[in-house]
């Protein structure tokens, strides 16, 4: 299976001003989950049409609500879309594809030392949720690469930052290095307002994983990667190639090439079960904030929920409410 970011991660790796944990993250990206939405820009995608049914009319593809738990706590996020362009001289709505790797802001790649030490206690003080991006965006048409790191932090207090509507339920806001206030100067706010949609994408994909009518489901290929050809100059010049990362599907049912079996003991044809609302009271979860409230189980689907095809694994990823069902 090609990896569909290979481009965007070699202009990444040519780029000559990255800073010194660009490739660090970039090694940590080829193990981690990757969700890519590249087929059509993210505006004219099924997932944006939900929230703005969700939102209602006028609305606008914006948040659904209150902020949902990511379903991986390091990942990679790339996708298609049309934003804005904006160089200073002229801007303009442009097509182009934004990649993202979140990771924990521990990880071993020096990024709380290219942080203000100031904001670095304000945030462990708060608890908010927290995690290093490397964001690299590309429009089309256009050869250069757009980077930027920093942290990406996500809380319920509405005055930190910026006051966007819904902040009472939730905000999302971004944090540059210091070394990449530097690199861009007057220009970092185009590139802040481009992690910032970046992160509230991704909050659209959580919010469609958790409600939508698909499922999230990992695909690994059924052979592992040997590690012996990593040392070959070409694998080391395309570290893609090797990667193991599992990629992230949206998918109504499992594939199956199995026909459906007949008599009492048959397995139950593949069909959706609908979504409906169930008390949280297993004491197991008596730590969940919902615990003993209503929760909303999403749509689900009858069948496996891990299944072989054509050289693939396909292993379903369920979120907490799923698993109640």
């Amino acid at each position: 299976m090609q990896r569909p970011d290979k481009d965007i991660i070699r202009r990444v790796l040519k780029k000559k001003d990255t800073r010194p944990y660009t490739k660090k993250v970039i090694e940590t990206a080829l193990n981690l989950p990757l969700i890519s939405l590249t087929e059509e820009p993210f505006v004219n995608s099924p997932i944006a049409d939900w929230v703005t049914e969700q939102q209602g009319p006028g609305r606008g593809s914006t948040i659904p609500g209150p902020l949902a738990e990511p379903l991986f706590d390091e990942f990679v996020f790339h996708y298609r879309d049309i934003i804005l362009f904006d160089d200073s001289k002229n801007n303009e709505l442009i097509e182009s594809v934004l990649w993202g790797c979140f990771v924990e802001p521990d990880y071993d790649v020096g990024v709380w030392s290219d942080i203000d030490p100031k904001v670095k206690t304000r945030l462990i003080e708060k608890g908010w949720s927290v995690k290093f991006l490397h964001l690299a965006v590309l429009y089309k048409d256009r050869p250069h690469l757009h980077m930027w790191q920093g942290l990406a932090v996500a809380g319920a207090e509405p005055d930190f930052e910026k006051n966007y509507p819904g902040a009472s339920e939730g905000f999302i806001s971004v944090i540059p290095t210091e070394s990449c206030k530097e690199m861009w100067g007057n220009t970092i706010t185009g590139m802040n307002q481009m992690a910032e949609a970046l992160c509230e994408t991704c909050q659209m994909v959580w919010h469609y994983a958790k409600y939508g009518d698909k499922h999230i489901v990992e695909v690994v290929p059924t052979k592992t990667k040997t590690k012996a050809p990593k040392k070959s100059s070409l694998y080391k010049n395309r570290p893609w190639l090797t990667a193991s990362g599992p990629h992230i599907l949206f998918l109504d049912r499992m594939p199956t090439t199995q026909k459906q079996g007949t008599g009492t003991h048959a397995s139950p044809k593949p069909h959706r079960r609908r979504g409906h609302w169930k008390t949280l009271n297993h004491p197991r979860f008596r730590h969940h904030p919902q615990y003993q409230q209503k929760i909303y189980v999403k749509p689900s689907f009858v069948g496996p929920r891990q299944t072989t095809y054509e050289g693939n694994i396909y292993r379903l990823v369920q979120p907490l409410e799923e698993r109640l069902s």
